[in-house]
């Protein structure tokens, strides 16, 4: 689930909590990577069945995933997700990445020895004119594909830089006054998704983006502690003010 409750009690029924099994599976093993990158795996031990448990579900889910919410909550579920793809096939490989950090190699190769294949499935079945599909089945349609964003943080070595270098460029010919539109469905969009996109781009990208988010938190008539999801061509909250989300302001610190 994406959503237990009110922090530090998960107080919320099941029946009420936001399912996002791809999204929050991938999201835990990449955030138990980055911290990996502080500490040793130590702290892992007694959790490593849980985790190699949620990995063969990501197995098992993946290349191409199945109907089903992700953190773009608002759009409701969608099945064959390019983006929540991306972020199932690097949260496998942060998994390997634990494991073989941890000396269990023979483990590691289980979800290493799939990465290919989920990768050059994906390619090919994402692929547009300049850019890489929003679903797999459908094409001329687009989307931000900020989830690949972790491959960077973590330093993977997974989707070529061809396929950053085209998203980034392409994103560029849809910014709007604001910022850049989630996919083409609606003109809104997300501060820490652009933070995420921006961190993953070249600089002169990456000032652009913030540049044009800049210009919306300096002009929008939403004086309320900053929104995270607002209309990019008016500038108009169109809901959440305050949240923790607005930390991806600071995600390309987290790229070093």
């Amino acid at each position: 689930p994406h959503w237990l409750g009110h922090w530090p009690v998960c107080d919320m029924h099941p029946n009420r909590q936001e399912q996002m099994p791809i999204e929050t599976t991938a999201d835990i093993l990449i955030m138990l990577a980055q911290i990996s990158k502080y500490d040793d795996t130590v702290f892992f031990t007694k959790y490593w069945p849980l985790l190699r448990r949620w990995g063969d579900y990501l197995l098992d889910s993946l290349p191409d995933p199945a109907s089903q919410l992700c953190s773009d909550v608002f759009e409701g579920p969608s099945s064959h997700n390019v983006n929540l793809a991306a972020k199932g096939i690097i949260g496998v490989a942060a998994l390997a990445h634990l494991l073989t950090l941890d000396g269990q190699k023979e483990a590691a190769k289980k979800y290493s020895s799939r990465l290919s294949d989920f990768i050059l499935f994906w390619l090919q079945n994402a692929s547009g004119d300049n850019h890489y599909d929003r679903q797999f089945n459908l094409s001329s349609t687009w989307s931000m594909k900020y989830n690949l964003m972790f491959q960077k943080a973590l330093q993977l070595d997974l989707f070529p830089q061809s396929v950053f270098d085209t998203e980034c460029a392409f994103y560029q010919d849809k910014m709007t006054l604001y910022g850049i539109p989630l996919d083409e469905r609606h003109d809104y969009t997300k501060v820490d998704w652009l933070m995420f996109t921006a961190a993953m781009c070249n600089d002169e990208q990456f000032m652009s983006i913030t540049d044009h988010l800049y210009r919306f938190a300096t002009e929008t008539t939403a004086r309320v502690p900053l929104t995270d999801w607002y209309d990019a061509s008016t500038g108009k909250r169109q809901n959440f003010q305050g949240r923790a989300v607005v930390g991806g302001l600071l995600a390309k610190m987290i790229m070093k």
